[in-house]
């Protein structure tokens, strides 16, 4: 068996199509769905893992328990999201690596398009909260938390984030 997870546990319909050709070559036609936004193929033969799970990297999925999106959960934001004013997953995806060294493992920073926190209600380690087309910052709370610091460009977001790793 092997597994593959969604990106901001979305999926697009080429990781779709990919999902189910290496279903249908590498194993049984068979894929599960997890409540931790992935996906796993079942009977995959351990001689071709390595090659199937090539397939689903290249379409963009998470395939390695290091990988930096893992740390962090973004809204869809901007364009589609009504109440966003900043285009949360890209940033998010620019920053992950920054979170990764943000904590030794699990989620570090949530990427919120607005103070609603819907991606993430609960707390976070950092949480980047969009505001008028900037971003506040946000330490150990939710969204809705009173922020550290108010109005930062994703340039600044960035070297916060930094600031915030370098401390440990």
């Amino acid at each position: 068996m092997i597994g593959a997870g969604a990106p901001f546990g979305r999926l697009d319909a080429e990781q779709l199509v990919t999902l189910a050709d290496v279903a249908d070559v590498f194993g049984k036609g068979e894929l599960r769905l997890t409540p931790w936004r992935a996906v796993l193929v079942p009977h995959v033969r351990p001689e071709a893992a390595a090659q199937a799970l090539a397939g689903l990297d290249a379409a963009g999925l998470i395939v390695a328990a290091d990988d930096p999106l893992l740390a962090v959960v973004a809204c869809p934001g901007r364009p589609a999201c009504r109440s966003a004013s900043v285009d949360a997953r890209t940033n998010a995806r620019a920053l992950a690596p920054l979170a990764r060294r943000l904590t030794n493992d699990g989620l570090a920073l949530h990427v919120s398009g607005c103070e609603k926190g819907c991606a993430r209600p609960g707390e976070t380690a950092v949480t980047l909260v969009g505001h008028d087309g900037r971003y506040d910052l946000v330490i150990r709370g939710r969204a809705c938390d009173e922020p550290v610091a108010r109005g930062l460009s994703p340039s600044q977001a960035k070297a916060a984030l930094a600031e915030l790793a370098e401390a440990g």
